[in-house]
């Protein structure tokens, strides 16, 4: 258990905080009750009571976006309580909830993970590079002129991804675009333009280049030491009618669903590539923990058509990370439960030491690649992580 409190007379304590909509559909009675069977109390936090009258708590997760007077309450709740946990931080959560900021973990270098289990020599063992797309940000203000400008200068081109620069579930925040042409461009930040369909959004945007990946991406979900895959199908060009939101059927600049919706009847390439090795999943997943102190959060992997990558920051990628998201949807996976309260037990386990601060040592995350195989849900049989 957690400093303080004793595994044989005391249950771990655990409050979530969540927005009403998300609480609904992730605070589950069967969640609850898995977590009770294994001596673990969630206690379901209602952001707009004090906290002090809803404890007492071992550990509060928390996901309550754009509420000003809870971050303060919290914050002042987490200093008077230095005995709670309190995962995660809000300026690192913060860094999630800006796409000029959330692929932020690149900025020191691409991710390298080499096979665990190679016998070669460490210089020659098989490795694979993990880098992100080149993005620019297009701000309130930008003319049409400086957003052509801003593109060339990226050494960018099209087709390019919009997305608004806000990922924080403010409305609008899961928008998408394709931008086909320099015209597509200067309407993203010149929407009135005569004789043109409007943009679906404007400034401010992110701009980030496409990189052509045969329509699948691999959704990685981590919750502390425990990883899962799941295999979903992605934006492809040219886009399936399906795909396509209303007003989105304009040729140079094309609205469509959000990747998590996309239901395009494209067969998915992955069958022949086949799915990234668990150590890589497993390697990549524990590094941008570290890099992001972050426990809860999942991003969207994929691997280009084509090498080297032309778009990437670092033009040997052979898989790119293009979106990372914090605490997201984990009641879509099949017995997100289970991995629940897996996650629970870690904290329990760990006496509030070993996943604080330092995130673990090299070695150790070596060991966790090569023995704890990331569990996906086409792999029921493979062991779980705990």
């Amino acid at each position: 258990m957690l400093p303080g409190s004793s595994q044989d007379t005391k249950q771990l304590t655990v409050g979530i905080a969540l927005l009403p909509s998300k609480a609904k559909k992730h605070l589950k009675g069967s969640l609850l009750a898995r977590a009770a069977n294994a001596g673990i109390n969630i206690k379901v936090v209602d952001p707009d009571q004090p906290l002090e009258e809803q404890g007492p708590f071992d550990v509060v997760l928390h996901k309550v976006n754009r509420n000003k007077a809870w971050r303060r309450a919290f914050i002042n709740f987490s200093q008077q309580h230095p005995e709670v946990r309190v995962l995660d931080a809000f300026d690192a959560i913060k860094t999630l909830q800006c796409r000029e900021t959330m692929l932020q973990p690149f900025d020191e270098g691409p991710i390298i993970i080499q096979d665990p289990a190679a016998a070669s020599p460490s210089s020659a063992r098989p490795s694979i590079v993990c880098c992100a797309p080149i993005q620019i940000a297009l701000r309130e203000g930008c003319t049409d002129e400086m957003a052509v400008a801003a593109v060339e200068a990226a050494g960018m081109h099209v087709p390019l991804v919009a997305k608004p620069l806000w990922a924080d579930g403010r409305e609008g925040s899961h928008g998408l675009a394709i931008v086909h042409d320099e015209q597509a461009i200067r309407r993203l930040v010149s929407p009135s333009s005569p004789g043109h369909v409007m943009s679906p959004f404007g400034p401010p945007l992110m701009l980030q280049q496409y990189i052509d990946h045969g329509g699948c991406l691999f959704k990685v979900y981590v919750m502390g030491p425990i990883v899962v895959m799941a295999r979903r199908p992605s934006l492809q060009i040219p886009v399936a009618e399906g795909d396509l939101t209303d007003g989105g059927l304009d040729q140079s600049l094309q609205s469509v669903a959000r990747v998590s919706a996309f239901h395009s009847g494209t067969p998915s390439p992955s069958t022949a590539w086949g799915d990234p090795p668990h150590w890589l999943v497993e390697g990549l997943a524990q590094e941008l923990r570290r890099r992001l102190h972050l426990h809860l959060f999942n991003f969207d992997l994929i691997r280009p058509r084509r090498h080297p990558v032309h778009g990437a920051q670092h033009r040997d990628g052979d898989y790119l990370v293009i979106d990372i998201n914090y605490f997201p949807g984990y009641e879509k996976l099949p017995g997100y439960e289970s991995m629940m309260v897996d996650f629970l037990r870690t904290l329990a386990a760990d006496s509030g030491q070993a996943w604080d601060g330092g995130f673990g040592c090299a070695s150790r995350l070596k060991h966790a690649v090569s023995q704890t195989p990331v569990r996906t849900p086409e792999s029921p049989k493979m062991a779980v992580p705990v």
